[in-house]
């Protein structure tokens, strides 16, 4: 696999998305459908965000780009590997 062939596969995926999500506004990309369950802005940042990682190791361009991670309310892994969202702006916004 090439990094080429991964960045079209998760250009495709995110278009999938955008298509998806392009009629839900910001409050509603906040809520919980159930208990125990994550908004579409929580699922959105996970996705988004796991994938730099390969794409980077591949020399390809991020999904996010450090502007745009700042904006998000994302923030860097710590020392544990986890991450942490703030839910500054939609994620939704950015994919």
């Amino acid at each position: 696999m090439t990094g080429a062939f991964l960045a079209k596969g998760f250009e495709y995926t995110a278009e999938i998305i955008r298509n998806q999500v392009s009629e839900i506004g910001p409050r509603e990309a906040l809520i919980q459908p159930f208990a125990d369950s994550h908004s579409v802005n929580w699922l959105l940042g996970h996705i988004v965000s796991s994938r730099s990682f390969p794409l980077k190791l591949l020399r390809q361009a991020p999904v996010w780009g450090e502007e745009a991670r700042a904006l998000s309310g994302w923030k860097r892994a710590d020392r544990r590997g986890g991450s942490k969202c703030t839910a500054n702006r939609q994620t939704h916004e950015f994919v």
